[in-house]
Order: structure tokens, then sequence, then C-alpha cells
């Protein structure tokens, strides 16, 4: 009789041990991490007009918690920050998207302190260049997107010196809570930006902005020509 309590007590442990061991393997086989192709703007909430937490820097993983059910957005933990970012901008490293929860909102919190780059603000009206001891005013470029297929985009004065700066400014508006990104480009190089912003370019070549919205296939270009004085 003891013997066979033994053996019973015994195969009780043995199956113990394989369901812990199923249960550890479950979570790392959850485990899924992304890595950014740009720099990609932490928000609380998964659509484009929340707040930006903290900017995540180009090529830096990130631990994936949950995903929208679309998959558009992904809840990740950065530095201590949890925030969602957009699918666009990246790529998985390990794991799969499909094994996480998914929800729709929620979910986000700020650390303390962020070691990211904080989201660029305006700063105002730029002061005036001096490039070769020449004073130049930086050029207004004015970039106005609807967030519809109807879109708009004006740029004047639409040239300048070697060197010299122009203020970009930009505006998405209409229904944004569905969107994934507003990428703004500079000659190709992709930033994802604020619905409404503005920012100060100094440039040596010719210069295309392009204002983009991927989810409305809506883009609009506006080139500044750089000119010899």
């Amino acid at each position: 009789m003891l013997s066979r309590v033994k053996s019973l007590r015994a195969a009780a442990s043995i199956v113990l041990l394989l369901v812990l061991f199923a249960s550890v393997l479950t979570v790392f086989a959850q485990s899924v991490t992304v890595t950014t192709t740009a720099r990609v703007r932490l928000r609380t909430e998964p659509n484009v007009s929340s707040r930006t937490i903290v900017v995540i820097p180009f090529n830096t993983a990130v631990t994936a918690r949950a995903v929208n059910a679309a998959q558009t957005w992904i809840l990740v933990e950065y530095n201590g920050s949890v925030g969602w970012i957009s699918a666009r901008f990246a790529t998985v490293s390990s794991g799969d998207l499909d094994l996480l929860p998914t929800r729709e909102s929620g979910g986000s919190s700020a650390s303390g302190t962020s070691s990211g780059t904080a989201a660029p603000r305006s700063t105002g009206t730029p002061r005036a260049a001096n490039p070769r001891g020449a004073t130049s005013t930086p050029s207004p470029v004015t970039v106005s997107l609807e967030a519809v297929p109807e879109v708009a985009i004006t740029g004047q004065p639409d040239a300048t010196a070697p060197g010299g700066c122009v203020r970009v400014n930009w505006t998405v508006t209409g229904e944004l809570s569905s969107l994934e990104a507003i990428i703004l480009s500079t000659n190709g190089a992709e930033d994802n930006v604020e619905p409404s912003g503005s920012s100060r370019v100094c440039i040596n070549e010719t210069t295309t902005f392009t204002l983009s919205v991927p989810a409305r296939g809506a883009s609009r270009s506006v080139t500044v020509r750089v000119v010899a004085p």
C-alpha cells in the first residue's frame, strides 16, 4: 500500500513538472520582439491624434505586448514606458504577432524619465540664416493635406540660396482616429510626424518635401529649389 502511494506521488510530481515546463515554453513562445524601421512615436493610444510619450530611435528593438485587431498598431515597452507604435514602422525580430493578445485602446504608461528622443516641437519664428555673409530670411513652405483623397499643397517662395533655411509647415485635418501614420519625407527620407507641425530645414540642394497619409492613399509634395546667388 505504501509503495503504491509513493508511486502515485511520484507520478503526480512528474505531471506537475510537465505542466510547469509547458507553461514556461508557452511564455517563451509568446515573447515577441519588434525592431523599428524609422524614428517612430510611442503614443498613449493606437491613433495619430493621441499624445506622444517619446520618439523611439531607428533600429531599436522593443518588446511587443499586444496588437490591435487589424495589427496596424503594436503595444510595446521601451525604456520603462509602454505605448503604441504604428506597425508600419516596425518589423518582427522574433516571435509571432498572432500569438499576442488583442486590444483596441489603453495599456500605455510613461516612465519618470525617458532616454528617448523628445518629440520635435515648433520653436517659433527662426532667426535668419547668414550663409556666406549674406542675410536671408527662412522661406515659409506650407503643406496642407486633408485626410481624404482631396488634398492640397502650396509652397511660397519656391527657391532659396545654398545654405538657406526654410520653414516647412504641415497640417492634416479630418477623421484621424483610423490613421496609423502621417509621414513627412524629405528627399525620400521618411519621418513619422504629428497631424500638424512645423520644422526648420536648411538645404544645400533642391529639396522635395512630401506629406502623405498612407491609409488614405493621399500625398502631396512641394519642391524648394536651390539657386546660385
